[in-house]
């Protein structure tokens, strides 16, 4: 391993939000020396091209509906092709949205001429489309070169060298097909990438404490790190940019040049030492390159936590999908599991929610392997997080079956009754010998169950849903669960969305006394400040109504599941934009009494399209804003006991109080949540009020005067929390 010598102070760059900033980069001792630049015949290790890093496709392209799908035949593929009927369209974007009738649904083509650089020669290119609605073929100059059949697939395609022309230019046709709504590139920036044999150059941040998350008072320091692929080493430069959510840049140096090592060794070149910041989120990106060549380039973020203590962590209406451990294997809870739960821990949510797969606990008819439930019951106490725990799904016998008949359905309680005595009441009725939490000062308890996970879908009832045999399956899993313990909780419905004709059923058929909580889903597409009537609080009101019509206005409504993904027109600034209106706004309705937000993680890579993007961290726990938007979510509102609902819906500016009585963490407080719909609003900051952003960080509002004059903050589409601390 090379290391470098010397120590570069930088120069003060105070943040909006934050003054006395310094910042220091340490470069490590030991190298042989830095050395000038060298050309030439003299310059040692590797030699790059200057190769264009990203070709961008977006802008206009040609494009023509196909009613009939013939497309294919009539060789719209092709690299010559007449397209005078054709017309102009800009990618990305949704054809509906440029004056194609709404009703276009089925195939349509979009064409553009690609000049690929010479320097680019003799290299495969990987082609990223990002998001399609609904299915993609990729042609390139005529010839297949890959497809998607839904939405959620991977929309990253290779195009091999010896189909690349740089002579002339390259035909890039796709032919996109819509199931139905909107049609078009739904996704970010449409781009072509030389694969280089530098392409998977690996630079990163290391040593950070928390992995990514640092808890408020801690220095902020970390460590760059390169892993060269190739076997010769070279000299570069390295820049590092750290970028707070408010966008303003609170570091940016550049050094080298850097002797990077040749492959395998790796080179840990740079420390960064931020020391310490106000809580927040901070993008950083490092960029590394050689001469004219931008050999790699990585976007990573950090944030600064705030701690939380709860009075009443039972009652907090705060919960979080994260673990997700039944989806790991058994080995990697130490590991990926841990990591999960410790970044769920730190945004202070004390509920938690894991499904315990009966096929994986009774492993064959009389079987059973309990070492992966009892990891995933102990690690939630060991984090203090309450686990909702989900009871489901099929056996490992049933072929992927729901257990709707009354054999599958006796199979199904013996499952039951084992996993609930097992982990549910508070003296355990055997000896267990699973791992006490170390915090908790005794065995995990899982209080709360949920009765399988939206059993109107066919893709979790199979072979399709029907609310005559799930209602049956919660009778008697709630029989099964009180005479076990009558003090658990019993959570029921648990569907996708607020679908009132299956609930209604569950509910016609005697559910209200089989469960103790209704549970729902209520993804939805549009901004949550649809607020009145639209999705959800429409249909949790109408579900709210339907309760009480039927003499169950007691029953709390938990939504478990409710989240957006950073795809389309959702960016992770917007993500965590709609994380927090989503939650004052349900919050302030009276309608619901717990959300889980949906999900912790990612499980798909940044930029590709396949796997879920609803994470409040991208896959390997780069925290998005929507993190640090949560955490400042839960620090700045747990323990409220009255909500005060001061908006204007006609100006569009809303505003909620929150009240919070003296706590173990806070004293007595007042916090207003605020923004406006309908463009930037001034609004007064009382006297002695702190003001942070959606993340955390603290804001200076507009002094006029004096310290006790009046004071104002601008409210746009992102919230700001006014905080006063009230006198005892």
């Amino acid at each position: 391993m090379s290391t470098l010598r010397g120590l570069f102070g930088l120069g003060r760059r105070p943040m909006r939000t934050w003054t006395g900033l310094s910042a220091v980069v340490l470069l490590a001792s030991g190298c042989a020396g830095i050395r000038a630049p060298l050309t030439g015949a003299e310059s040692p290790g590797h030699r790059f091209l200057p190769i264009e890093p990203v070709i961008d496709l977006a802008g206009v392209w040609r494009f023509r509906l196909d009613p009939r799908d013939e497309g294919v035949a009539l060789g719209w593929a092709a690299s010559r092709t007449d397209t005078a009927e054709w017309r102009d369209i800009d990618v990305p974007g949704m054809w509906e949205t440029q004056g194609i009738p709404a009703s276009q649904d089925g195939a349509a083509w979009y064409r553009r001429d690609v000049l690929i650089p010479a320097s680019a020669g003799g290299l495969d290119l990987r082609l990223n489309l990002r998001r399609v609605d609904d299915a993609a073929t990729v042609f390139w100059n005529g010839e297949e070169a890959g497809a998607t059949r839904a939405i959620h697939e991977s929309t990253i395609f290779t195009i091999p060298a010896a189909r690349v022309r740089t002579a002339e230019a390259n035909m890039l046709a796709v032919r996109v097909t819509d199931f139905g709504g909107p049609g078009g590139f739904d996704g970010g920036p449409v781009t072509l990438v030389p694969v280089t044999p530098w392409s998977s150059t690996r630079i990163d941040i290391a040593d950070m404490p928390g992995l990514y998350r640092i808890p408020a008072g801690q220095h902020c320091d970390f460590n760059i790190t390169v892993d060269n692929p190739l076997p010769q080493g070279y000299f570069a430069d390295l820049r590092v940019v750290v970028t707070p959510f408010d966008g303003v840049p609170l570091h940016d140096s550049t050094h080298g040049p850097i002797w990077i090592n040749p492959h395998p060794d790796y080179t840990k070149p740079l420390g960064v030492l931020l020391g310490e910041l106000p809580p927040g989120w901070y993008g950083v990106e490092i960029t590394l390159t050689s001469g004219q060549t931008t050999v790699a380039r990585r976007e990573r973020a950090f944030t600064v936590t705030q701690p939380v203590r709860h009075l009443d962590p039972e009652a907090s209406p705060f919960g979080l999908n994260s673990g997700a451990l039944f989806h790991l294997t058994l080995a990697s809870h130490e590991t990926e599991g841990e990591a999960r739960l410790a970044m769920h821990e730190a945004t202070g949510a004390p509920w938690g929610r894991n499904d315990l797969w009966w096929g994986e606990i009774e492993t064959a008819r009389g079987e059973w392997d309990w070492r992966e439930c009892d990891s995933v019951v102990s690690r939630y106490a060991d984090h203090d997080i309450r686990l909702l725990g989900i009871l489901s799904y099929f056996s490992a016998w049933s072929g992927g079956r729901a257990p709707a008949t009354a054999a599958m359905r006796e199979e199904w309680l013996e499952y039951v009754r084992r996993t609930v005595a097992r982990y549910g009441p508070v003296i355990a009725p055997d000896l267990i010998t699973w791992e006490k939490g170390r915090r908790g000062g005794g065995f995990g308890r899982v209080r709360a169950w949920e009765v399988w996970n939206e059993p109107n879908l066919a893709e979790f009832w199979e072979p399709e849903p029907n609310v005559e045999d799930y209602a049956e399956l919660l009778r008697v899993t709630h029989e099964a669960i009180e005479q076990i313990d009558p003090g658990l909780t019993v959570v029921g419905c648990v569907t996708s969305g607020v679908p009132l004709h299956f609930i209604r059923g569950v509910l016609d058929a005697g559910g209200a006394g089989w469960m103790d909580v209704l549970s729902v889903h209520p993804y939805q597409g549009e901004s949550p400040v649809d607020w009145r009537e639209a999705v959800p609080h429409g249909q949790l009101r109408l579900l709210r109504e339907e309760l009480e019509r039927r003499g169950q206005r007691a029953m709390p409504i938990w939504i478990t599941e409710e989240g957006w993904p950073t795809t389309g027109a959702v960016d992770c600034a917007t993500q965590a934009e709609y994380l927090v209106k989503m939650h004052v706004t349900v919050l302030a309705s009276g309608l619901v009494d717990r959300i889980f937000w949906f999900n912790l993680n990612d499980w798909g890579a940044p930029d590709d399209n396949a796997g879920g993007h609803f994470g409040l961290c991208e896959m390997d726990h780069t925290p998005k804003p929507s993190y640090a938007a949560y955490n400042n979510l839960i620090a700045r509102l747990h323990d409220f006991d009255q909500i005060e609902d001061h908006s204007d819906a006609a100006a569009g500016l809303h505003r909620y109080v929150f009240h919070r009585p003296v706590g173990i963490d806070h004293g007595a407080e007042r916090v207003t949540v605020v923004w406006s719909e309908s463009g930037e609003i001034e609004v007064s900051v009382p006297p002695g009020a702190r003001v942070v952003n959606v993340v955390g960080s603290p804001v200076e509002p507009a002094v006029f005067g004096h310290p006790a004059a009046v004071r104002t903050e601008t409210a746009g589409r992102m919230p700001i929390y006014l905080i006063e601390e009230i006198a005892p």
